[in-house]
């Protein structure tokens, strides 16, 4: 059975999510004083969130919510959630760089 763009995206979100529970470890860890390797978090969230699946989200899910007038406010909804998630990534690789080359106290505020 061939999957469609809805559950694919779906599907994709649900990685994203699980990949945030283990975002909230890592920095349980780091709260502790455990060392934390940030690159393959930060590479999942720049490559697989910031390139694969906004770049979906931007190519074919909201532009078929603007073709159905009904959708709009659902549009609007999503392309705010999508900015915040944009803003919530540069942090984040902000902070992981910060964190890589100075340490905890370079990373910001946990």
């Amino acid at each position: 059975m061939m999957a469609t763009a809805s559950s694919i995206l779906y599907d994709e979100h649900a990685a994203i999510g699980a990949m945030l529970g283990y975002l909230e470890r890592a920095v349980a860890a780091l709260e502790r004083g455990q060392q934390v390797d940030p690159a393959d978090l930060a590479e999942f969230f720049t490559l697989f969130v910031g390139r694969c699946h906004h770049g979906k989200e931007e190519a074919l899910l909201f532009p078929a919510l603007r073709q159905v007038p009904a959708l709009a406010a659902l549009d609007a909804e999503l392309a705010r959630e999508h900015t915040g998630g944009i803003e919530f990534l540069a942090a984040y690789i902000t902070a992981v760089t910060g964190y890589a080359e100075n340490g905890l106290s370079a990373a910001g505020p946990l």
